[in-house]
Order: C-alpha cells, then sequence, then structure tokens
C-alpha cells in the first residue's frame, strides 16, 4: 500500500517537472443583481393635487371647477348718453321801462291864460292874487286847456323799438288845490307823426293820483316823441300857490320787441330750471349713480352783439359736497356772425342724483313755473341755465331772430355705482369651454358610479334674478362624442339671491352663493361625465327680476358696482368608484446603473417587482426613450400581466398590496437597448374585472414597481 502510493507520487512529479510553464488570466462569470429604476403610482400621476379631494372615509373624489360666464355692469346698467338744447330768443331780453314825466303847474295855467285872455280880469289875475295873498281866493271855472308840443326824448334809451307789444301805465297825480277834469293825454312820434296813444280821466281830486293802463302792439318807437295834455276843471276858493301842479307820468314797461336800436341794460336774460329724462330701457329706473368716468360738453352760440355771460348748472351732481357748474364769457356777435365757445368737465368723481327736480322744489318751492311742486321721479337730471349780458353803452340793433342757444351733451358715462331699479332683462351666454379633469385620464372607457355636478351662481349685482340651464352636453373630441343633458333639471329655473348694499366704493360687494345641483335624480349628469370630455358647449339663460314688480319711482334698492359680476362656474366632483377600461397610470423615470460596468454585462434577465394597491387587474409595459424622449423600444413583447390587490370583506377595502414577481427574459440586442435607454416609461393599465362592476378607489392605494438587473457579469483577474 505504501508502496503503491510511493510509486503515484514519483511520477506525479516527473510530470509536473516535464511540463513547460505558461503565462494565463483567469476570468470567470457571475450572476449579479442590480436595481434599475422603481416608480410609485397613484391618481396623482394623473390628476393634478389640487383636483383632488380626500373625503372623510379617505375615499377619492375628483374636484373641478370651471368658469362659465361673467356678467358684469357695462352689459347691465350702462348710462345713455343725454343732450340738453335750449334757446334764448329776443323776447326774453329786456329794454329798460321808458319813463316819461310832464308837469302842469298852476303858474302854467296862468300864463297860458295870459298869452290867451291878457293879464287883467281874467283867471291869471285871479291866480295871481291870490298866490300874491296867501289868502283864500275864488277860482273861476277853467275852460279846457290843451298843453301841447310837449317834447320827450328818449335818445338816452334807444333810437328805435320796433315793438311787439308793451305796458303802457299813464298817472295822473293832481297837487294843485283844485280838481281836474275831462284830462286827455296823446303821445305820437315826431318823425312820422303817427298817434300812439291817446287817453283820458273823467275827474281827478285835489290831492288823488289816477292811473290806467293800455296795451301797445305792433308799433314803431322813435325815441322822438311829441306829447300833449289838455285840462279843465270847475275851479272853487281855495288858497294856492303858482308851484302847485299836476304832474303826468308814462311807464313804458314789459317791452317785446321785434327789432330795436338801443342801448340794453345788463341784464339776465336766461334763468330756466327744467329736467333732462335720461332714455332707458326694459322698465330700469336710475335714482343715483357715482360716476366712474364720464364728461359733459356746453356750446353756446350767441348772436346777440353784447357780451354773454352763461351758466349750467346740475344741483344734483356734486363733488366734494359742490354742484357742478360750467360757466364762462362769450364775445359779442360781429358782422353777422355768431360767436361760438365750448367748455368740458370731467365728471369724474361726482354723485348724480337722478331724481329730477321733486327735492329741490321741496324745499325751495315750485322751481320751474308750473305751479305745483313736482315729486322725485327717475333717470331725470335737474339743471338749471342762466345766462346774462352786459352793457356796453352802444346802441346796437337786434332783432328777433337774435338769440343765445346752448347744446349740453353728457357722454360716455360709467358708473361707479348705480341704484334704482335695474329692469327686467333676458340674458343669456351660449359658448363652450374647456374642461381638464378628465382629459388626464388615459382611459378608453370609464363609467362613474356616482357623479356630483353643481352649477354655482356667485352674484355681486344688487338684484335678484333666476337662471335657467337651456343646453348643457359634454364634448369628447378625441372620440367624436357627445352626450346632452336631459331630465327635469332643465324645466328648474333657479333662484339667484339678492346681496346687501355696502354703500361704499372701499367695501366689496359679499356676492350670494346660489347653486343648483345635478344628479342622477334630476338628469343623466352621470353620463355626461362617463363621456370623458375635454369641453363643455353651455347654453344658460339670466332673467333679472324675473316676477319682480317695478317698484314706485325713487323706491328701488337695485344696485350695481363697477366691476361686479354674475359669476357662473360648472362644479364636478367625481367619486372615484368607477368601472374603467383601459385605464392608465404611468411615469418617467431615469434607469440608474451608477456602480455597474455596463461595458462587461454580458447577458441576464430583468426582474419586475410589483406591489399592487388597486383592486383592479393591471398590465404594465416598459418602454424606452432615447435622449429626443422617442420611443424605440419595450422592455417586454407582451406586457406583464398584475394582480389585484384583495378586498377585506369586513372592511370593504384593500388592507395588503398584492405583490408579484415577475422574471423577464432579455436578448443581448434587447439588453443592449435596455442599457442605453436615457429614460423609462413605465405603465400600469388596469381593467376592472369583474365588467360592469363599480371599483371604490381610496387615497392610500398605489401600486409600485422596481426594476432590478440579474445580469450575468465577466470578471476578469
Amino acid at each position: 500500500m505504501v508502496k503503491n502510493i510511493l510509486f503515484f507520487l514519483v511520477v506525479l512529479f516527473i510530470f509536473l517537472g516535464s511540463c513547460k510553464k505558461e503565462d494565463v488570466h483567469p476570468q470567470w462569470d457571475v450572476s449579479v443583481l442590480s436595481p434599475i429604476a422603481k416608480t410609485h403610482l397613484t391618481l396623482n400621476q394623473i390628476v393634478a393635487d389640487s383636483l383632488v379631494h380626500v373625503n372623510s372615509d379617505s375615499t377619492i373624489s375628483l374636484v373641478y371647477q370651471t368658469k362659465l360666464a361673467d356678467i358684469r355692469l357695462d352689459t347691465i346698467a350702462k348710462l345713455p348718453d343725454t343732450s340738453i338744447n335750449y334757446t334764448a330768443k329776443l323776447s326774453t331780453i329786456n329794454i329798460n321801462p321808458i319813463n316819461i314825466t310832464h308837469r302842469v303847474s298852476l303858474g302854467d295855467v296862468a300864463e297860458m291864460d295870459k298869452a290867451l285872455n291878457g293879464p287883467y280880469g281874467g283867471l291869471y289875475e285871479a291866480i295871481m292874487n291870490a298866490h300874491n295873498s296867501g289868502m283864500p281866493s275864488t277860482i273861476s271855472a277853467i275852460a279846457p286847456m290843451v298843453f301841447d308840443s310837449i317834447n320827450i326824448d328818449a335818445g338816452n334809451y334807444f333810437q328805435t323799438i320796433w315793438l311787439h307789444k308793451a305796458t303802457v301805465d299813464i298817472s295822473i297825480v293832481n297837487n294843485m288845490p283844485i280838481a281836474l277834469t275831462d284830462i286827455t293825454f296823446n303821445l305820437k312820434n315826431q318823425g312820422n307823426g303817427v298817434s300812439l296813444l291817446t287817453d283820458s280821466f273823467i275827474i281827478v281830486q285835489p290831492g288823488e293820483t289816477a292811473t290806467k293802463s293800455e296795451l301797445l302792439t305792433n308799433v314803431a318807437l322813435e325815441n322822438l316823441m311829441w306829447a300833449s295834455v289838455k285840462i279843465s276843471s270847475p275851479g272853487g276858493t281855495v288858497v294856492l300857490d303858482t308851484t302847485m301842479a299836476a304832474t303826468a307820468k308814462i311807464t313804458v314797461k314789459n317791452i317785446v320787441i321785434d327789432s330795436a336800436i338801443a342801448r340794453f341794460p345788463t341784464q339776465q336774460i336766461v334763468n330756466y330750471h327744467n329736467e333732462a329724462v335720461i332714455p332707458t330701457t326694459d322698465s330700469m329706473q336710475v335714482s343715483e349713480a357715482w360716476a366712474k368716468s364720464g364728461q359733459i360738453n356746453v356750446e353756446v352760440f350767441n348772436t346777440i352783439a353784447e357780451t354773454m355771460h352763461y351758466q349750467f348748472e346740475v344741483p344734483g351732481a356734486k363733488l366734494n359736497g359742490q354742484p357742478l357748474i360750467l360757466s364762462g364769457v362769450i364775445p359779442a356777435a360781429t358782422g353777422g356772425n355768431a360767436s361760438h365757445t365750448t367748455v368740458s368737465k370731467d365728471l369724474t368723481g361726482y354723485k348724480i342724483d337722478f331724481s329730477g327736480i321733486g327735492p329741490f322744489e321741496a324745499i325751495q318751492g315750485d322751481l320751474n313755473g308750473n305751479n305745483i311742486i313736482d315729486p322725485d321721479t327717475v333717470n331725470t337730471l335737474y339743471y338749471v341755465l342762466t345766462g346774462s349780458i352786459d352793457s356796453s353803452g352802444n346802441f346796437i340793433k337786434l332783432t328777433k331772430n337774435d338769440s343765445l342757444y346752448l347744446h349740453c351733451s353728457i357722454n360716455n358715462i360709467v358708473p361707479d355705482y348705480a341704484r334704482g331699479f335695474i329692469g327686467k332683462r333676458h340674458i343669456e351666454q351660449d359658448s363652450t369651454v374647456n374642461f381638464n379633469v378628465l382629459n388626464s385620464l388615459h382611459v378608453d372607457e370609464l363609467s362613474f358610479n356616482d357623479v356630483r355636478v353643481t352649477l354655482t351662481v356667485e352674484n355681486q349685482i344688487g338684484a335678484q334674478a333666476q337662471a335657467n340651464i337651456i343646453d348643457l352636453t359634454s364634448i369628447n373630441t378625441n372620440h367624436n362624442s357627445s352626450v346632452s343633458l336631459s331630465g327635469s333639471a332643465l324645466a328648474s329655473p333657479f333662484t339667484i339671491l339678492k346681496p346687501i348694499d355696502p354703500h361704499s366704493l372701499n367695501i366689496d360687494v359679499v356676492p350670494t352663493i346660489n347653486t343648483f345641483n345635478l344628479n342622477n335624480s334630476n338628469s343623466n349628469i352621470s353620463q355626461l361625465i362617463s363621456n370623458m370630455p375635454n369641453a363643455f358647449h353651455y347654453h344658460v339663460a339670466l332673467y333679472l327680476n324675473h316676477g319682480v314688480t317695478p317698484p314706485y319711482p325713487g323706491t328701488g334698492t337695485d344696485f350695481v358696482y363697477y366691476g361686479d359680476k354674475v359669476s357662473s362656474h360648472l362644479n364636478v366632483e367625481v367619486p372615484l368608484s368607477f368601472i374603467a377600461g383601459n385605464l392608465v397610470l404611468r411615469d418617467t423615470v431615469v434607469p440608474n446603473f451608477s456602480g455597474t460596468d455596463v461595458s462587461k454585462i454580458n447577458g441576464g434577465d430583468i426582474i419586475l417587482m410589483s406591489s399592487n394597491m388597486y383592486p383592479i387587474d393591471a398590465t404594465t409595459q416598459v418602454y424606452f426613450l432615447n435622449s429626443q424622449g422617442v420611443v424605440y423600444d419595450s422592455l417586454s413583447f407582451n406586457p406583464v400581466f398584475i394582480q389585484a390587490a384583495t378586498i377585506n370583506p369586513i372592511t370593504q377595502r384593500v388592507n395588503q398590496p398584492r405583490t408579484s414577481k415577475n422574471v423577464i427574459p432579455v436578448s443581448p440586442a434587447k439588453l443592449h437597448n435596455f442599457i442605453a435607454a436615457k429614460k423609462l416609461v413605465i405603465t400600469a393599465h388596469f381593467n376592472t374585472q369583474p365588467p360592469h362592476t363599480h371599483v371604490k378607489i381610496y387615497s392610500d392605494y398605489y401600486i409600485d414597481f422596481k426594476l432590478i438587473g440579474d445580469f450575468s457579469y465577466r470578471v476578469e483577474k
């Protein structure tokens, strides 16, 4: 036995000693597990966080709001432009009253008798003796005496007046101690001899005044006239003085002229109180408005050859407590051409009362000359036009065609605030809006168990209204499908309440929130949402003050503020209990080969580890993207099947995820493409099973994927 062992060792030694020694590099293949990528997929991967609402029971609802329409002030209470025109004709221009006075004394009577009958034995001697004695004396009856050729010069007033009409007051003041009888007065032009006026008084007792009024019409009045006075007396026993006299006073007044060459006094020729009604529609009543912007323009045309002062005032329009006034001076017309001027004012900040003249007459009495106190009203501006001329002292010619013309325009008033009664308005909005909440759900077919949709109207405009859905259609342009709303909701208008007026530009109106529910009991709203719309077409109607009786003028409490609006929103809340057909969750990740020399990988498999909390079967696929983001290959020829998690029959929800391990063999070419990928897109396609069964989704549901390389790695020494 020992010999045999020794023999074997000797032979081995000889064999080894006879072999040539060579230089060798040993190498071998090893199996290496290398984590490459992972992802955590939830509904947040396809729906924005702001749209996901977690309910109290941890179920998920998608909540989305899209704006439908805004109705603002300028489409409801725009104030129309308003014009005011007034012409002051010559008939309203005054000429100073013409005053003519003539005095006949007892001395004048004595002198006339002396001239007619001589100085002795007659009336002259009796009057002079009584004057000189100072004692009661008997004066015999005085036969009619005519004092004519009394020169009247009105040259300081006018040259010629063509009277349309005038009033003439004639007064006889008897300061003689004897009665005067059969007094006759006559007035005529010196130039053409035309008699202008003749009148008489039967008797005027001593110390009395007798007066008469006459009307002059359609006569030419010259500045030089003749007057004559005829008097008589029964005489009597009296104490007298030759200075005692009777005085005739003539006043031409209330002169209305067809034309004149005259000196016109400084005077107010226009004092006009009136109202301008703003035209409105739809029973709209404006009691008050605060102007955000606007303009008032006043144009004045003057054909009178005197300087004109004018003023336009709106007492009910105030800025810082001061009324709106536009005033100015317009030069005299020259060469037969009217002078013209324009003045403007910005209305920004003015608070304008549209109650008319009533509130002012209640304090100041009748202002417009209609002999009543006008009541408060609406849509009405009270204004005052005044105009006056300066007297140059020159003679100027005026005709009945001369005038002062004022044109006032109030334009482009945009209210910051308006109060009254907005009126009965019917406003419709017909449009299409995008709807993106379900767009991000990559799904071929979806059926929701319950959908809650509301139409919310936020009302900042101070009026009651009703709204009605005429049409609501969900549109899926990807599948070229649409579903229109049907059911009792279309026939059920809902009331929009009126907010409270803060009566201040510094306090925002708190809108009323008015909600109309669309549900499965009054509509087919679930079908509209299950259509997976990316747009909604809507047609809604708004009825302002529907069924409201217009209030008594001035008592309306409707209001609008600039920029405030009626806003409508479509709110969609989708509880995620659905039937899904090919619902896709996806994520893009960057593969991680750090720490691995990919040049030494000569083969292997890819292990797909999954942890699925969704109670829905899924298939997954991994796509390879190049540096341009283009898919150029996928991990496997067929998607990998992932089993659904199990629903606990007691809690009716998933408590534990379903874990799976899938080994995917890859060819060298596939492995090369996998290693070359710049990014990987990992997708999970879900299909609820069995079909037509709604699956409820909770906020903690997820599906995790991990990619692990099981590589054959060549090691060299």
